[in-house]
């Protein structure tokens, strides 16, 4: 079961090159245990794949190979219930960046996963995605991804992880501040 609708085909079964990545932390919500693993047709890398790991570590975590297995077993539930996490959270961002939407664009394309870009308007863009994130981690102990981490510079842009339980109290933190600075002067009002 996907997040938000049927399980999607890997890109490893389409394309004997490719290497899909996969693991517990987001879509299971299990982001402390560490547990992931990879697949692909292509016998070259995934020998190259083994010997790294092998180089960098030796072995998983027994303790957590042990909870990754009963989090598997229950996969369905606990699969479901980041889906809900993320509906909600992806409908309280959408309503937050039509709230502040001289700051943040929200655009209506296919969205599935735990994450989702928002362009930046106004002084948000003016500061560029690095700017705007490392204010909003100063200034409302938000962290948001800026999209120059992904070489995605233009337009500028930050990345909101949806999948978090606690989504809605740290979109508060940022809407509490957003508040106070303004719209249209940005946080220059606040230094005047």
């Amino acid at each position: 079961m996907g997040l938000g609708g049927p399980e999607p085909v890997s890109s490893c079964v389409r394309y004997e090159r490719a290497i899909t990545l996969s693991g517990l932390s987001k879509p299971y919500g299990l982001p402390g245990l560490r547990v992931g693993w990879l697949a692909t047709q292509d016998a070259e890398a995934l020998a190259k794949l083994r010997q790294m790991k092998d180089y960098v570590t030796i072995c998983g975590s027994a303790p957590s190979e042990v909870l990754a297995i009963i989090a598997l077993r229950h996969r369905e539930a606990l699969l479901q219930r980041a889906q809900a996490t993320t509906i909600c959270n992806r409908e309280l961002l959408r309503a937050f960046c039509a709230e502040f939407s001289g700051l943040f664009e929200w655009a209506d394309e296919p969205c599935e996963g735990l994450t989702r870009f928002v362009v930046l308007r106004g002084w948000a863009a003016k500061m560029g995605s690095q700017g705007f994130a490392d204010w909003c981690v100063q200034e409302a102990s938000c962290v948001l991804v800026p999209s120059d981490c992904f070489e995605f510079p233009d337009p500028p842009a930050v990345r909101f992880g949806i999948g978090r339980t606690n989504f809605e109290e740290a979109l508060e933190r940022l809407r509490s501040r957003l508040r106070l600075v303004g719209s249209s002067d940005g946080p220059t009002a606040l230094a005047q």
